[in-house]
């Protein structure tokens, strides 16, 4: 029987879910298929489960690998070996549903589409469900209409499992696909690939049926930090915009649809790096670059709405803290180049770029220790009061390290009593306490503490 499909699973110290897996595409309701595992190396009961089905089905045409090479690619090894006139990639702790070979079989072969994909369920290690992804409807999307169907394809077009791809339509890109593929491109790989043989398919048949089983693992590469990761980031959003670009002009709403996931890559990005072990340092090179990046750029000042304003804060309140806390010359000076590719990014995000410039020029003079004329810059900044109240809370918090560091303690205390009716006004209660408890520590006697106390209070 020569197979109408070709499967292939590459599988490395998977023996807690490898068997699901065998299973679920041995147990297909479409039988017409040859199924390669990879075994690739693996220290655990991995190969002895292969061999095991192996011996089990014909069906099934293991390979075996003596080290684990992370370089080995299973849609490679199904253009050289695969008979099928259509392939498919299953990770090895994932599964199918009974019914997914014969409807993606069924769909392209009605349609004559190059590409067939359907739903899939996403699960955590327990197969407890955390989440669906499916279209409502099923629908054949011919080429002409793919730029026009992008924004509801491009989800499903993430990943390489999961699908069928026409034999000949791999075939004939992977070479090309391999040869343009960035060295650096780990994260984002499958996107890159999937998304080239979305290019120059000839439609897509799109079920309405959840075909696929995902588990999500916390240790994947999507939540580890490498330093390449952000340029994929960057990589990925000019590849699909060129890929749009294949079919004409790229709409204001596919554009607009790109920088969104742009923006939730650099999200991601940004939640690993500071949740990293990177040393200060090395987090303040990589802020540099991506907030200097021009898509990063056009992004904030195309985009602005409240979840960009929150990150932007949040990451300049990063900045000052660890320019507060600087350890040597090197360290600060990446602190200020950080600042000054932020800086024209916050207007209207309750921090405006005048104010992050104008706390970058004040910072500098801590480079030549001028704390005095620093402090004086900060007065004279606060009496103007023509900044916002987060602006005013960074602004007092240098404040109070300048006063400490000349041992002004008129202008520590005062600051203080600023900081905690700017933090009652922000609705900061909490934090507004513990500042005036730390005032009534110093100068238990002082009459403004009543009158704080009574100020939070009444909030």
């Amino acid at each position: 029987m020569i197979p109408k499909i070709s499967v292939v699973t590459r599988a490395y110290n998977a023996e807690k879910y490898i068997r699901e897996c065998i299973e679920s595409v041995l147990g297909q309701s479409f039988t017409e298929f040859e199924y390669f595992i990879i075994e690739n190396g693996s220290i655990d009961g991995t190969r002895r489960i292969v061999e095991e089905y192996a011996v089990r089905d014909e069906r099934i045409k293991a390979i075996y690998l003596e080290k684990n090479d992370v370089n080995v690619s299973a849609v490679k090894l199904l253009a050289e070996r695969g008979s099928g006139e259509y392939f498919m990639s299953l990770d090895s702790d994932d599964w199918l549903e009974k019914e997914c070979m014969k409807e993606l079989y069924n769909g392209v072969k009605e349609t004559g589409a190059d590409i067939a994909v359907g739903g899939t369920c996403f699960r955590d290690g327990n197969k407890k469900e955390l989440g669906m992804r499916k279209s409502d409807n099923a629908y054949f999307i011919a080429r002409e209409s793919i730029a026009d169907a992008f924004r509801l394809l491009h989800q499903f077009f993430r990943p390489v499992w999961g699908k069928l791809f026409s034999a000949a339509l791999v075939k004939e890109n992977l070479e090309r696909i391999n040869e343009k593929r960035p060295s650096y491109l780990m994260y984002g790989g499958d996107t890159y690939t999937s998304l080239e043989f979305l290019k120059k398919a000839n439609g897509v048949y799109l079920s309405n049926k959840v075909l696929h089983n995902y588990r999500i693992h916390p240790s994947s590469v999507s939540y580890k930090y490498y330093g390449e990761r952000f340029q994929s980031d960057v990589f990925l959003f000019r590849h699909a915009k060129e890929l749009l670009q294949e079919f004409g002009e790229v709409s204001k709403e596919n554009e607009s649809f790109l920088f969104a996931v742009y923006f939730n890559a650099i999200q991601d990005t940004l939640n690993v790096l500071l949740a990293s072990k990177e040393n200060n340092l090395e987090k303040l090179e990589q802020l540099a670059v991506i907030f200097g990046e021009q898509t990063t750029k056009e992004l904030f000042s195309l985009y602005g709405n409240e979840k960009i304003c929150r990150l932007l804060k949040d990451i300049f309140h990063l900045i000052c803290e660890i320019a507060g806390s600087y350890q040597d010359r090197e360290e600060f000076e990446k602190c200020l180049l950080a600042i000054a590719n932020v800086s024209g990014l916050f207007d209207n995000c309750g921090l405006s770029g005048k104010f992050v410039m104008n706390y970058r020029n004040i910072m500098l003079l801590a480079l030549e220790n001028k704390w005095t004329e620093m402090k004086e810059k900060v007065i004279e900044l606060l009496a103007e009061k023509k900044i916002s109240l987060p602006e005013e809370e960074v602004m007092l918090n240098i404040l109070l390290r300048l006063s400490a560091l000349t041992e002004d303690t008129n202008v520590f205390l005062l600051a203080n009593k600023l900081l905690v009716r700017n933090l009652v006004k922000q609705e900061k209660n909490e934090e507004a306490k513990e500042v005036l408890s730390e005032i009534e520590e110093m100068v238990p006697t002082d009459p403004d503490i009543e009158i704080l106390k009574d100020e939070i209070k009444t909030q």
